[in-house]
């Protein structure tokens, strides 16, 4: 799964996702099937 996020710090996610790595401006995260619910935090 792709978070758009700038880096991995400010992303949290379900226990069940693993952080792969960071890609182009998106945190990737492997994930078994079923839903899920990512947060990324803005600065603005």
């Amino acid at each position: 799964m792709w978070v758009p996020a700038k880096d991995r710090r400010p992303t949290t996610s379900s226990q069940r996702a693993g952080f792969l790595r960071m890609e182009n401006g998106y945190a990737v995260y492997a994930v078994p099937s079923g839903s899920f619910t990512f947060v990324a935090a803005t600065t603005g």
